[in-house]
């Protein structure tokens, strides 16, 4: 998802209640660094900071969570009257369940 940053931009949130290994590749493709803000909710509503990078201008950094709640989101910032571009990859694996044979 390539994004145009104005200070702050939210990402939607992510259901990661069934996944066990997460990570954001984001990508600035600014003249200007980008924070990135992991943050996590136990509810989808309610979000608390988990982690945070920054991004060099034409660069790309993978960020991974720190501790787990089900829902998942990327917050983008740029300094005080700045803007920037960015693309975000979002993926995930999850171990998958295991049938018995009889």
């Amino acid at each position: 998802m390539q994004l145009t940053i104005h200070q702050q931009s939210v990402l939607p949130a992510q259901d990661t209640s069934v996944a066990s290994v997460i990570s954001y590749a984001i990508h600035n493709h600014s003249s200007v660094p980008l924070i990135a803000e992991l943050e996590i909710s136990p509810n989808g509503i309610d979000y608390a900071k988990d982690s945070t990078l920054t991004i060099e201008p034409k660069t790309m950094k993978v960020a991974v969570p720190l501790r787990f709640l089900r829902w998942m989101r990327v917050k983008l910032l740029t300094a005080e009257g700045e803007s920037g571009t960015a693309d975000v990859y979002y993926q995930a694996q999850s171990l998958g369940s295991q049938e018995e044979e009889q």
